[in-house]
């Protein structure tokens, strides 16, 4: 039985996996996780773009000037996040089409924005950082969450099916197609596949292809032991000029500094 108990943040970071309910699976891009650290005084991360919609419920106070329980849409730039005392929060992070069925908007009107989840879902949900406090394990809290959105997944209206065959392919081919093939591919005229994709899922097929690909090397990138000239062949660059230069772009510093380095 879960206890009405509320817990105190480790000192040090620690996180935790959890599971997305069965139902809600293809709406998420990876578990979500339950994240504290105690610890106290000033500190600050960079957040670059992943092209996924995020969801922070804070169970303790919240932090980087945000509300307590936010949707964060998608970027094309890096973000530096501030805290100033301890976080104990749960991460969820949405597929741009899960996030546009289950939040009841078009993506676009979230881009590059961070904004209170009840501004989106409506006053009910304060009431989940509310319950939050009394549950004592990550998977409890995920739940009451999820039984929010459960209801909105049988609500919405989900992204037109040509969006989403061209986000899948985006996703599949891991950033390296062109919208022209798009278009081709799901026979719509660029244009019109360019205006459709952004205002439902928040940014241009080619820009979340870019973003998609940069997410593709960044594990090699931070491995540090393959040379450019190879990374931009194995992933699709023109060369390795065109890598650094995306590289960036999307991080604000150049290959040869996230050697080495650990994700956000």
């Amino acid at each position: 039985m879960i206890g009405e108990t509320t817990t105190v943040a480790p000192l040090g970071p620690v996180s935790r996996m959890v599971a997305v309910h069965p139902a809600l699976r293809e709406h998420f891009a990876r578990p979500h996780i339950g994240f504290a650290d105690g610890s106290t005084g000033r500190d600050s991360w960079v957040e670059y773009p992943n092209g996924m919609v995020t969801i922070i419920v804070n169970v303790g106070e919240a932090f980087g000037g945000h509300p307590s329980v936010f949707v964060a849409g998608l970027t094309d730039t890096p973000d530096v996040v501030e805290r100033d005392g301890p976080i104990e929060c749960l991460d969820l992070k949405l597929t741009p089409p899960g996030a546009r069925r289950l939040l009841g908007v078009p993506l676009a009107e979230l881009t590059g924005t961070v904004v209170a989840l009840c501004d989106v879902l409506g006053p009910g949900v304060n009431e989940v950082a509310d319950r939050f406090a009394t549950r004592s394990t990550w998977d409890a809290r995920a739940r009451i969450l999820e039984t929010a959105l459960l209801r909105r997944a049988h609500d919405r209206a989900g992204v037109d099916r040509r969006v989403e065959w061209a986000w899948r392919r985006i996703m599949s081919r891991h950033g390296t197609v062109s919208t022209h093939q798009l278009a081709d591919e799901v026979g719509w005229s660029q244009r019109h596949l360019i205006s459709s994709f952004r205002r439902q899922l928040g940014l241009t097929p080619r820009k979340l292809a870019r973003i998609t690909r940069f997410n593709a090397v960044l594990p090699d990138l931070r491995d540090g032991t393959i040379d450019g000239a190879s990374l931009a062949a194995r992933h699709g660059y023109a060369d390795q000029s065109h890598l650094i230069r995306e590289v960036h772009e999307f991080t604000g510093v150049t290959p040869a500094k996230l050697a080495g380095s650990r994700g956000p």
